[in-house]
């Protein structure tokens, strides 16, 4: 048994660990973008969805304001509530 194969058997060890190394840093690269990738679709799907749901908030206050008229002046808040429902009615043609 020869100095020079023991040398060699650990180069070819560390070779093919080195590889192994390298793949196992490749798939994580790839899969690391992929979940960037899908982070930014939910971030933007996200914030689409605030966008919808500012305008509904809006129109939430309104009736919650509508409501307490309602409940509170009898029949000037039924007036005042059917003038400002035909308002919100023109403003959405």
């Amino acid at each position: 048994m020869s100095t020079d194969q023991p040398m060699a058997i650990a180069l070819s060890i560390a070779e093919d660990y080195a590889r192994w190394l390298n793949t196992e840093l490749d798939a994580s690269l790839t899969e690391v973008a992929s979940l960037r990738d899908e982070l930014t679709r939910v971030r933007e799907t996200a914030s689409g969805m605030e966008n919808d749901l500012r305008p509904r908030a809006e129109q939430v206050e309104i009736l919650a304001h509508r409501l307490q008229d309602l409940e509170h002046r009898g029949p000037i808040g039924l007036i005042k509530w059917k003038i400002g429902a035909l308002v919100l009615q023109r403003r959405s043609r």
